[in-house]
């Protein structure tokens, strides 16, 4: 396709609203991932990390109660 000016080129040929509208929520979608995995990763890194307290904290628990 060819554009005579960037107003065309942003006018999409009548379709801007679908095609800058598709687009935005596609980035939104993808912003919206890469968020959520982070935090997951967080999470995941903080449960790892206190893990050996907690097992520690249950073995001990184990035994005073045998």
């Amino acid at each position: 396709m060819n554009w005579q000016s960037w107003s065309d080129f942003f006018l999409m040929g009548g379709y801007a609203f679908y095609v800058w509208g598709s687009l935005a929520v596609f980035v939104f979608v993808i912003g919206f991932e890469l968020y959520a995995i982070s935090r997951r990763e967080q999470r995941a890194l903080a449960f790892i990390s206190a893990a050996p307290q907690y097992q520690q904290f249950t073995e001990g628990t184990h035994e005073n109660a045998a």
